[in-house]
């Protein structure tokens, strides 16, 4: 498994939910995911570091999958 490292990331929220994106790059590739929220009240309380974890989390899910 190579090593991906989180290059930069993206809040948005909208009045029906709202998804964070993170773009992760190695040495030869980038690849973005994303990690969706039913209601914009669901990112209110949430830290920084719970939102990298979910994406750290989300990137190790898929690539294990592939």
């Amino acid at each position: 498994m190579s090593h991906w490292e989180l290059a930069d990331f993206s809040v948005n929220v909208m009045s029906h939910g709202g998804f964070v994106e993170g773009r992760y790059i190695n040495e030869e590739k980038q690849a973005s995911l994303s990690v969706s929220f039913e209601r914009p009240r669901d990112l209110e309380d949430i830290t920084v570091a719970e939102l990298f974890r979910r994406l750290d989390e989300a990137r190790d899910n898929a690539l294990l999958k592939s």
